[in-house]
């Protein structure tokens, strides 16, 4: 498979569904027996613990199952031209999930909670905080899946040169 035709489906099936769905479910369980209108402020925690899940655990599972699809010769990466984003992340897997993590956080959260406070949106009802919920989700798990198909393909070339 081609590294481009892979990514695509990668990052469309294994990131941006599995965390919307997981994201959703998680947002109406905590909100299932809420009534009325919600604030921004109350959808915040959700919002930070859905993105430190997904910055967490999106990206330490996806380095290991791309990494066995390497392996097995799943995608052809040898063509592959990486970008200028793997030289700015160290090569311990722990340290770039912590990073991911916390760039998913902070700019999802500045974006999708901080910014909407600053434009004066405090009340807000379930539709919204869905919206929210999900959109932010599913564009943080869009950035994950790039950056670490792109850290993957690239360590895998630097393996296959020594």
């Amino acid at each position: 498979m081609s590294p481009k035709k892979y990514m695509r489906k990668k990052i469309l099936i294994d990131f941006i569904i599995i965390n919307l769905v997981i994201n959703a479910a998680f947002y109406i369980i905590n909100f299932r027996n809420f009534k009325g209108q919600l604030t921004m402020q109350e959808i915040s925690f959700d919002l930070i613990m859905g993105l430190a899940l997904l910055g967490v655990f999106c990206s330490l599972i996806g380095f290991i199952n791309i990494r066995k699809d390497l392996n097995k010769g799943n995608v052809a990466v040898e063509d592959y031209h990486p970008s200028r984003i793997s030289s700015f992340f160290p090569q311990r897997i722990l340290w770039r999930v912590l990073i991911l993590a916390v760039l998913t956080i902070s700019l999802m959260f500045t974006v999708f909670a901080v910014l909407p406070l600053l434009l004066g949106v405090s009340n807000i009802n379930h539709y919204i905080g869905f919206g929210i919920k999900t959109i932010s989700a599913g564009i943080g798990a869009l950035g994950i899946g790039y950056i670490v198909l792109d850290l993957s393909f690239t360590d895998y070339q630097k393996k296959a040169l020594r």
